[in-house]
């Protein structure tokens, strides 16, 4: 205490999975219990990243690749009879030389190794970062209406998914880009929603090949 004053310094551990924002939740209610435990109180609270009894092994890939500044996604975890195998996808910036993407790359899958173990079998897909505010403009009604006929024929095909509406369609620079929503039994898993929804978007990138990407929202029926 200073005067009448409390000084309160406190070490808390933290998940290192937790986001910014959230670790920032715990502080100000920390502040807000000890200021309502000794009224006039002043907090320093640091936080202390440690990692988890439960975190699973994606999780643990995440927080590596976050460490090294490093952008990733569809990260794919088997365990093939005790021996792990990672797939992932690895976002550099397109005007970088390949000999020095590739380098990148190998440094993560070391790293990885160095988590796992040795013999863990790792791939990674290395592709252009994507332009963080990239140019387009909304392609034409009659397009519109061309690529909402065909969303609407793959989904009869496939089954279980129905009601294509909201499609947008966009010309960029590096192609099209389709959104769309539609809707699905409310008892499907997710897992079934997806592998029909993803057969519906391949379907429209063999149709339409100036497609670069499709973007699908499902919705449970009503």
């Amino acid at each position: 205490m200073v005067g009448a004053r409390h000084f309160v310094d406190a070490a808390v551990q933290v998940p290192r999975t937790y986001p910014i924002d959230r670790i920032d939740a715990i502080k100000q209610k920390a502040q807000a219990a000890v200021s309502a435990a000794l009224e006039d109180a002043d907090l320093t609270f640091t936080a202390i990243p440690v990692a988890r009894d439960n975190e699973s092994v994606r999780e643990r890939i995440m927080v590596i690749a976050r460490n090294s500044a490093l952008a990733i996604h569809h990260v794919t975890v088997h365990d093939l009879g005790g021996k792990l195998t990672v797939s992932i996808d690895l976002e550099v910036d397109g005007e970088m030389p390949l000999n020095r993407a590739h380098d990148i790359a190998h440094t993560l899958e070391h790293a990885i190794r160095d988590e796992f173990g040795a013999d863990v079998e790792v791939d990674t897909h290395i592709e252009p970062l994507e332009p963080e505010l990239p140019q387009g403009v909304d392609a034409d009604p009659a397009r519109v209406e061309t690529v909402q006929h065909a969303l609407s024929k793959l989904a009869a095909e496939c089954g279980s998914i129905s009601d294509v509406h909201n499609v947008r369609v966009r010309n960029t620079d590096a192609g099209e880009i389709v959104n769309f929503h539609c809707r699905a039994t409310p008892s499907m898993s997710v897992i079934d929603v997806h592998d029909k929804v993803d057969e519906i978007e391949r379907g429209l990138r063999r149709a339409f090949p100036s497609v670069k990407r499709v973007i699908s929202h499902a919705e449970p029926e009503r």
